[in-house]
């Protein structure tokens, strides 16, 4: 089973296993930004490879592939010295370059309290206050946070949706 789809999608991207596994390590060290814009590209590659009439989970995995790909290609053009290209080319490489350079900010606090979210939501859905939680997450979880920052984190995720 394991081998018929590895056959199916080696044959739609032309891609051996190992380079697969080397593509999903470099797409798990992008940031977020190259990692949406990989995604959008996988919208292109499917409708390319739906005429293959094949399954479309496989389909689905195989322009993953190919959108990572793409993707890894435009970073090792801008590695090479000789970078002859077209301007529209020459601009895709560019934003490339500038969205793989910002870097995501590490938020502790933030992390700790997303990861306890669930905690939040049954407490404050019981009535209890904001000071509640965060006596609460202090005590149980050894997590310090101010209740205004709960708030805020409430505000904008429970209110959003």
């Amino acid at each position: 089973m394991v081998d018929s789809i590895n056959l199916k999608i080696e044959k739609l991207t032309i891609l051996s296993h190992l380079k697969r596994k080397s593509l999903i390590n470099w797409f798990g060290r992008q940031n977020c930004l190259i990692q949406n814009d990989i995604f959008q590209e996988q919208k292109n590659q499917f409708f390319k490879l739906k005429q293959n009439n094949e399954a479309s989970d496989i389909l689905a995995l195989s322009s993953f592939f190919l959108a990572i790909e793409t993707y890894y290609n435009m970073e090792q053009l801008l590695k090479k010295k000789n970078k002859s290209s077209d301007l529209k080319n020459i601009k895709k490489l560019s934003d490339f370059s500038l969205k793989q350079t910002q870097k995501v900010t590490d938020k502790p606090i933030r992390d700790a309290l997303l990861n306890h979210w669930s905690i939040v939501q049954n407490m404050k859905n019981v009535g209890s206050s904001y000071r509640q939680i965060e006596v609460h997450l202090l005590n149980v979880y050894n997590i310090s946070v101010s209740h205004t920052y709960i708030l805020n984190l409430w505000k904008e995720i429970e209110d959003e949706s």
